[in-house]
């Protein structure tokens, strides 16, 4: 929340009884609060096993009726910028 304060945001973190469907909780806590936005990270699995296991924030994102920012887990971060690294160093065929 500090973070969130410093960018001059409102940050409301909430803690609410699990369903069975993270994602739909996700979405209707953010309707009933009115959310501007809805932040959400990502554990990083990668597609194949997100894919197989699904993706609350794929989910989120595609579901939702406002903004939504997801923030790339470290090791994710870390494997696109090593990737897009790579992008650079390799040539493209045209």
């Amino acid at each position: 929340m500090a973070r969130a304060a410093a960018a001059g945001l409102v940050a409301q973190p909430r803690v609410v009884n699990r369903d069975d469907d993270i994602a739909a909780m996700i979405l209707a806590e953010a309707a009933n609060l009115n959310a501007d936005v809805i932040v959400l990270g990502t554990r990083g699995l990668g597609s194949v096993k997100s894919l197989m296991l699904g993706s609350v924030s794929h989910t989120v994102l595609h579901h939702a009726d406002r903004a939504v920012l997801v923030i790339p887990s470290p090791s994710l971060a870390e494997q696109r910028h090593h990737w897009a690294e790579h992008a650079e160093l390799t040539p493209s065929i045209t």
